[in-house]
């Protein structure tokens, strides 16, 4: 006696059907500044507070910040983010 056929899920739409890898992660920008590697006593309210490392000792971009930031215009760009898009679960958001 033979096997009935698997059954397949229909393609919807043209939409391919399974599991889509992740999208790739935007490039990291190449050009940031080199690193004046400021202690955290060296750091002033001028000078970027953007950490470095991820042992001690910890150093500090030490670049000039922009007017009312913590941040050199690179690491503020870097740092800034769109804000995300909450999804509250059907049950909750009703």
């Amino acid at each position: 006696m033979q096997e009935p056929p698997p059954k397949i899920a229909p393609l919807r739409f043209g939409m391919p059907s399974g599991p889509q890898p992740p999208k790739p992660l935007p490039p990291v920008p190449t050009d940031e500044p080199k690193s004046r590697r400021l202690s955290l006593f060296q750091l002033t309210n001028e000078t970027c507070k953007w950490p470095h490392g991820n042992f001690p000792p910890f150093t500090f971009c030490g670049h000039p910040v922009e007017l009312f930031s913590r941040y050199c215009p690179h690491h503020r760009k870097r740092g800034s983010t769109k804000p995300a898009v909450l999804k509250l679960p059907q049950f909750i958001a009703r």
